[in-house]
């Protein structure tokens, strides 16, 4: 087309030239000036067409480049199935806080493999130490994620579980354990309304109620969450209010008195080192289900908050203060040394009025079954205990600092020859 434009405008020229000449024998200055301008005309429009073809030249260039940028960021965002592997096990560990640490006592087969199916998705496989196999659907382009479960002998054929979350969420140490993730990101925040809240309360029993108030606005967030991984993960937040307040009391009673911070640190070093265990006992019976991290990190941060209270009761002797403010009693709770292998466990039931039982005797016997309050001796300090399997029951009697099993009825002795069994302390 452009080359047409030319030719037409060349021939207009010469057909110009020729009129003239017929018109007349001589050339008039107005003749020349008329043939001057049409080829100055002339040039101009091929100029122009240059001009034209140039700029379209760039404008294809352009529209190229911007291809290749665009086709090159859609391929660095594509999810590689390394990086996928890397995000599932962030994942896992983020959703079996006790699961990074079996996996580096090489005393579990334990692993996770990937790679990429017909449809194009990335497949990563969790072999759990139980021997299930728990397998992620990944689309590589969106992040969006679901997963299945498959246990050998049990469950043959895979099936869909509820979990559905983006593995973008867990890539790059997105989230983690610990002081790391969503949970570690608000560690210093925490920690910053900690202080503010202990720098405005009146006395320490206020200090107490604000961050009960705190602890009670970030478990909100929790009940908030969109699917139950968030959930998992954002309960790890309650430790953390509970931890920093632990943190900033020992600080305190640390600047009050120098002298007997070691002993109260140490003992609180050793009790700390447990708190996991009793945490991982307290959640016995949801050790397989998907909100297992969930109730976990409650019964973690239970734990936290119960020592809150015993050290704020350690600071205000040392203050003068008068402190009578400790937690609301309830029955549950973990009854025993924890450092031994001794212990009974209360926690709540699924119908009002009754509770979950565990009781662990040296490592040689244990009960698990349940216990209500209607009919016990005294309802506020008994429990009338049944076993799942129907074939003891018995008395637990609870206090705020110890608990005690007494069989009435067993098919084989449980708790000795003296049929009680006594657990001190309560965590």
């Amino acid at each position: 087309m452009k080359k047409r434009i030319v030719v037409l405008l060349c021939c207009m020229v010469v057909g110009l030239s020729s009129c003239g000449q017929n018109k007349t024998e001589e050339v008039t200055p107005d003749a020349t000036e008329t043939a001057a301008e049409t080829e100055s005309a002339q040039t101009a429009q091929e100029d122009a067409v240059v001009e034209t073809d140039q700029t379209e030249e760039v404008k294809e260039d352009a529209a190229a480049d911007q291809t290749e940028n665009a086709e090159a960021d859609t391929a660095a965002d594509v999810i590689t199935e390394d990086q996928a592997l890397e995000a599932i096990k962030q994942y896992c560990f983020v959703n079996n806080p006790d699961l990074e640490e079996m996996v580096n006592s090489d005393e579990y087969n334990i692993f996770w493999e990937a790679d990429t199916n017909e449809a194009g998705q990335i497949v990563v496989l969790f072999r759990s130490y139980t021997g299930s196999e728990n397998r992620y659907y990944i689309d590589p382009k969106t992040g969006d994620t679901y997963g299945t479960e498959l246990v050998p002998g049990i469950i043959d054929e895979e099936q869909r579980t509820e979990e559905s979350f983006n593995v973008r969420d867990y890539m790059s140490g997105a989230t983690a354990t610990g002081e790391t993730g969503a949970a570690g990101a608000d560690a210093d925040k925490i920690a910053k309304e900690i202080e503010e809240i202990a720098g405005k309360s009146g006395n320490l029993g206020d200090e107490l109620a604000g961050v009960n108030e705190l602890y009670d606005k970030y478990d909100q967030s929790r009940m908030d969450a969109p699917d139950q991984a968030s959930m998992n993960e954002q309960s790890q937040v309650g430790t953390l209010v509970w931890k920093s307040e632990t943190e900033s009391l020992l600080k305190r009673i640390q600047d009050i008195d120098p002298k007997n911070y070691e002993e109260v640190k140490r003992e609180y070093d050793q009790w700390e080192k447990y708190v996991p265990v009793m945490a991982e006992r307290m959640s016995y019976l949801y050790e397989d289900g998907s909100i297992y991290p969930m109730i976990y990190s409650y019964n973690e941060a239970m734990r936290y908050k119960q020592k809150a209270y015993s050290l704020t009761s350690t600071l205000a002797d040392l203050k003068g203060e008068e402190f009578v403010g400790f937690p609301d009693y309830t029955r549950c709770g973990y009854y025993g040394d924890y450092a031994s292998d001794s212990y009974l466990v209360i926690t709540e039931g699924m119908e009002s009025g009754s509770y979950n039982i565990l009781i662990h005797v040296d490592d040689t016997k244990e009960l698990r079954g349940w216990g209500v309050v209607e009919d016990a001796p005294d309802s506020d300090t008994y429990l009338l205990f049944t076993s799942d399997d129907d074939t003891v029951k018995g008395i637990v009697g609870h206090s705020s600092f110890e608990a005690s099993f007494y069989e009435t009825e067993a098919d084989y002795p449980v708790a000795g020859p003296e049929g009680a069994y006594t657990f001190p302390l309560k965590y």
